[in-house]
């Protein structure tokens, strides 16, 4: 499994539908990235990464993380939770 993380830095939280914004914007940077390597399993989760948020939550299949809950994200996730935006 690997991870495409879009890191943001904001000075307090976002709405939910700048998150959905940005949640599929960086699904379709992950896309791209898939096709530029020619990788054919699936596999490649898109993620934000956020220092202000004080909650995990799932936007349009993609996990938005703030950073204090990143090493209790990576030992849980599951490629195969149907929740996740896998491409």
């Amino acid at each position: 499994m690997g991870l495409s993380i879009d890191c943001k830095h904001w000075r307090r939280g976002v709405g939910l539908a700048t998150l959905e914004r940005l949640a599929l914007a960086q699904a379709e940077r992950t896309r791209q990235y898939k096709t530029r390597l020619d990788a054919t399993e699936k596999g490649i989760l898109p993620m934000l990464l956020t220092m202000v948020d004080n909650v995990t939550r799932v936007v349009h299949g993609v996990p938005v993380v703030p950073l204090f809950a990143l090493r209790d994200f990576l030992a849980t996730v599951n490629r195969f939770d149907d929740a996740l935006l896998f491409v």
